[in-house]
């Protein structure tokens, strides 16, 4: 999980609010026993890629609007992936 705080950290912008929220949604999922320990580390590395790919947003730009959609974002792209 370090190299995607990391990576997401020298990206700025909007990067690491969603690397934030991913990772709050995946524990939450962990404690609640719906995923597994191990998954956490997977399904982040699938929500970036996923997030990466999207061009609906401008990533360089942080935001109000843009850290409340991104935490609507994160969350429809880890149940996506789900």
């Amino acid at each position: 999980m370090l190299k995607f705080a990391f990576y997401c950290g020298r990206k700025g912008g909007i990067y690491p609010t969603f690397y934030n929220c991913v990772n709050e949604i995946l524990v939450n999922l962990f404690l609640k026993e719906k995923i597994k320990f191990t998954h956490i580390e997977i399904l982040m590395e699938k929500s970036l890629e996923k997030f990466e790919k999207e061009n609906y947003l401008d990533k360089s730009m942080l935001t109000m609007e843009n850290i409340s959609f991104t935490e609507k974002e994160a969350e429809r792209i880890v149940l996506e992936i789900l």
